[in-house]
């Protein structure tokens, strides 16, 4: 068993979301993966940005106030939104001390958050140039 945690890509109606949700899947998700989750009677997209082993947090999931959901489904494999990106709207969010849900909002067109059908890497729609 994995915790994963999660941002979600979409509008949750939640005012004070400012970090990210955690979730629990069978299976380790990679980050940058984009999966299914359920929040508040809703199926929404979330960007993967953390996966951990159960046994690291088995205290703190005993302890904690709430119980874990499971992982819906993995819309699409690792690689669509570049682990560069992902690294970068992580250091904009603590330099800013903004969001980070927001922050990759910014960053990540919503057609590739949602959409099932793109491929599978889409490196070239945000023109990385590596030193």
């Amino acid at each position: 068993m994995h915790i994963v945690r999660v941002v979600p890509l979409a509008n949750t109606g939640l005012k004070r979301l400012d970090g990210f949700l955690s979730y629990f899947s069978t299976k380790p998700i990679e980050k940058g993966s984009i999966v299914e989750i359920t929040l508040r009677g809703k199926i929404l997209p979330a960007l993967v940005i953390k996966n951990e082993d159960i046994k690291s947090q088995k205290l703190a999931i005993k302890r904690g106030a709430y119980n874990l959901k499971k992982v819906r489904s993995v819309s699409a494999p690792p690689g669509r939104i570049p682990v560069a990106v992902i690294k970068l709207c992580e250091n904009l969010s603590r330099y800013y001390i903004a969001p980070i849900g927001q922050t990759l909002k910014l960053f990540i067109p919503s057609a590739i958050a949602s959409a099932k059908d793109f491929p599978t890497t889409y490196k070239s729609a945000f023109n990385i140039i590596k030193p």
